[in-house]
């Protein structure tokens, strides 16, 4: 059985892989298209509306 020092370790250890898998699967560039987003990535909007102007 686990003491309370060991399933703490493990806790924090689960919280910091969870930020870096949330933080490495928000700069893939492909998730907003998969997810239901409009596909279009922050420059090509920049670029979109730059040349509107």
């Amino acid at each position: 059985m686990l003491m309370g020092a060991d399933l703490s370790g493990l806790l924090w250890a689960r919280l910091g892989f969870a930020l870096v898998v949330i933080a490495l699967l928000a700069r893939l560039p492909w998730l907003p298209a998969t997810l239901g987003g409009q596909g279009q990535d922050d420059d090509t909007t920049r670029r979109a509306a730059k040349q509107q102007r």
